[in-house]
């Protein structure tokens, strides 16, 4: 469920380690094809403000099929534990 817009946002980003950015078959860089993006609730004093995680996607144009797609980490405090 999406958070309430009204609230104010403070943007994170996160990337993947250059050696992430390498395609292992062409040995080219990999270009950003986009964010994946997390968001959560941080209380500060009497205020309620979200975090959005902005993760860095980086995948090739051409085999992404068997490449995959990479995507830089979330701290740790937004894994879910169950």
């Amino acid at each position: 469920m999406p958070l309430p817009e009204h609230l104010k946002r403070n943007l994170i980003d996160l990337d993947v380690s250059e050696t992430e950015k390498i395609c292992p078959v062409t040995k080219k860089e990999l270009p950003l094809i986009g964010y994946e993006q997390t968001e959560k609730y941080h209380y500060v004093k009497v205020t309620l403000e979200v975090i959005v995680f902005r993760q860095a996607k980086y995948g090739a144009s051409r085999g992404a099929e068997k490449n995959g797609v990479v995507v830089a980490d979330l701290p740790e405090c937004m894994i879910l534990t169950i």
